[in-house]
């Protein structure tokens, strides 16, 4: 279970909490990753979460949560172009959130604050904490919500955020690589110019269907600015701006569930997500003289179904989930090339398919076997492979044990 599913559980009650209620989980698991027919070595993951629900007073609920991860294979439904540099990889969360029931009205209002650091480590020997893309991320926010009745609930929130690679520190003349193995850019070339400050204004409404039906929409519109990262202007010299990027966000998810015997449940759904990045940060190619404004704008669409079916003990199920997504992106100033690397003028475009099962067997109440298949497919139209490869398969499979409390 995810911290976010804990969350969902916890954050489950009408109002604050009458007495405390805790939920921990925990996954070790083992195996490999594939791509494009070449068998990775087999490895290890691990992961736990905690959270608990805490009531103070009769109107506030505070949810202290602690999640840590460790990764030594990597999924493929995150493999970029086939490769990657990072043998293992550490994320670990704290965050505190809360909840304030008012003693009249019809509105919660939750504030929250975290830290998040991920840690990337390329070879064996080489030291946890100085990674070139080490990261960490504070955050805080508030969310407003609504009950409109009928279990129709609206609300808003606002999050900013900051994060920052405290190790990142690189010269074009050392030829630094990216987290893929591509050169860097003219424009990532220095230090501290990764970190980033964002604002994030959000909102959503779910709305109870009949027939057990439920649609979810939320909407999102993020300001990035980028603190030391200058803009590169057409004759590839730096200017004096700083890159900012504006990114917009919509998902509108339909779902149902439903019991269709005892102890037998089913639920699915099929969701569609959208996104457009804007950003003044323009590229350039000393190689081929070649200027490219606006090179990280983007917009991508992602949709498709999943489902999920459950049977046996409510305290032990057995239960089998999947999922099928279809993605697409393009990047309208950023010119796709072919084999030599030539640019062909034509904006570059992505396309995506991934697929995902995950069953499980229990073994005890909150305590079970688990396996997960992946499998991705990418196709792009440019095909220089010199740096990275947008034309790639990948298979990943993980099977272990669960634990849920």
């Amino acid at each position: 279970m995810s911290v976010r599913a804990l969350l969902c559980a916890l954050l489950a009650f009408p109002g604050p909490a009458r007495a405390l209620e805790t939920v921990i989980s925990a996954r070790f698991l083992g195996g490999r990753l594939q791509t494009d027919g070449r068998p990775g070595a087999f490895s290890g993951s691990a992961s736990g979460s905690a959270a608990a629900a805490v009531p103070l007073g009769p109107r506030w609920t505070f949810f202290p949560v602690l999640g840590g991860s460790y990764s030594g294979v990597e999924s493929a439904l995150d493999t970029a172009g086939g490769t990657t540099l990072f043998s293992e990889a550490m994320e670990h969360r704290v965050s505190l959130k809360a909840v304030y029931a008012p003693a009249r009205g019809r509105w919660l209002l939750k504030p929250r604050a975290g830290w998040r650091m991920r840690l990337l480590r390329e070879t064996k020997d080489e030291d946890w904490l100085s990674g070139l893309f080490d990261s960490h991320t504070v955050d805080g926010g508030v969310d407003l919500e609504w009950d409109l009745s009928a279990g129709r609930r609206l609300w808003a929130g606002y999050a900013l955020s900051r994060t920052f690679f405290p190790n990142f520190n690189s010269l074009e003349s050392s030829a630094p690589l990216d987290p893929r193995g591509r050169p860097l850019a003219r424009e990532l070339a220095g230090s501290g110019v990764l970190d980033f400050d964002a604002h994030l204004l959000s909102a959503g409404l779910l709305l109870p269907l009949p027939k057990g039906l439920a649609l979810d929409l939320k909407a999102g519109l993020q300001v990035r600015r980028f603190l030391h990262q200058k803009l590169v202007r057409s004759d590839g010299s730096l200017g004096d701006s700083t890159r900012g990027d504006l990114v917009s966000s919509a998902e509108a998810g339909l779902r149902a569930s439903g019991e269709p015997r005892p102890n037998r449940r089913l639920h699915g759904g099929l969701s569609v997500q959208f996104e457009d990045t804007v950003s003044d940060q323009a590229c350039f190619d000393p190689a081929r003289a070649r200027f490219q404004e606006r090179c990280y704008s983007y917009a991508a669409w992602k949709l498709g179904p999943d489902f999920g079916a459950s049977w046996g003990d409510p305290r032990a199920p057995a239960s089998l989930a999947g999922g099928l997504r279809y993605g697409w992106r393009r990047w309208p100033h950023r010119s796709a090339r072919d084999g030599i690397g030539a640019y062909s003028g034509v904006g570059l475009l992505e396309q995506t398919w991934a697929l995902s099962l995950e069953g499980r067997w229990p073994l005890a109440p909150g305590l079970g076997l688990m396996a997960r298949v992946e499998r991705s497919w990418a196709r792009a139209n440019d095909h220089y492979e010199g740096f990275h490869r947008f034309n790639h398969d990948a298979t990943s499979l993980l099977f272990g044990v669960a634990f849920e409390r």
